[in-house]
């Protein structure tokens, strides 16, 4: 597994054996790698870790997961706190939740920092939001006012699968923020996105949660070589439960 870092204006990619990958986009050095700064060094070896990786063994014992929630937008944020110290901010994937960090989160805390794996909004134990959340631009925002609620001010931003395309929007509109950005198995990687996959992502939209006919049709190219042809008739059966939420016109 792959899993790219990118701090102080440079970009790294290791595998999960600890060793630099060396693809034609990418060709990092190791003596490169340990200009990384230390907190970026140290998520690296934590993740590696957190993967089951070839790396010097210790065991970390299961650590305090504090689960808190937050007032956001329309609904509740439930998130997981571990440790105590400069923050890192975790996103989980596509489907799945904030407890998916637990493990690198530990890991995370006995290095000297805190972690902070929210639900992101209509994942886990996060309530009350519509349909319409699962947009990325929404996500992006609702994740915004998540950092201002919990005082995150200046924090490193890792995210897996789904959480890596949030968290690298999310640094692109709030640099500032961001410290230091890893992605973790994550569709941002060495090789190019293709331009109608990036096109979608920087329109806002879920290219796995098509909200009309034509983001169906986006999807499908996607998703199949030869796409399978429906009907009008057909796309408007199956995106009707989304329209019926977001008709407003803001997706």
């Amino acid at each position: 597994m792959l899993f790219h870092v990118a701090a102080r204006g440079k970009r790294y990619v290791c595998s999960s054996a600890g060793r630099t990958a060396t693809p034609a986009a990418v060709r990092p050095s190791l003596r490169l790698i340990r200009t990384l700064s230390i907190a970026a060094r140290r998520l690296a070896r934590a993740a590696i870790l957190a993967l089951g990786a070839a790396a010097p063994a210790f065991a970390v014992a299961a650590c305090p997961i504090d689960t808190r929630t937050a007032a956001v937008g329309s609904g509740t944020v439930s998130y997981n706190v571990a440790g105590a110290g400069p923050d890192v901010l975790l996103l989980h994937g596509l489907f799945a939740d904030k407890e998916q960090w637990s493990t690198l989160a530990c890991e995370l805390a006995a290095a000297g920092y805190r972690a902070v794996a929210p639900d992101l909004p209509g994942y886990g134990k996060s309530t009350g939001y519509a349909l319409s959340a699962y947009r990325l631009d929404l996500q992006v925002a609702l994740l915004e006012a998540f950092a201002e609620r919990v005082g995150l001010v200046d924090f490193a931003l890792a995210g897996n699968s789904m959480g890596g395309t949030i968290a690298a929007l999310y640094a692109r509109g709030h640099p500032a923020r961001v410290r230091s950005l890893a992605f973790l198995g994550s569709p941002l990687g060495v090789v190019p996105w293709h331009p109608d996959l990036r096109a979608a992502i920087y329109r806002g939209m879920n290219p796995f949660i098509p909200v009309d006919a034509t983001q169906l049709d986006v999807e499908l190219g996607l998703l199949f070589v030869k796409p399978p042809k429906l009907s009008e008739a057909q796309k408007q059966s199956l995106v009707a439960p989304y329209e019926a939420i977001v008709g407003n016109g803001l997706c």
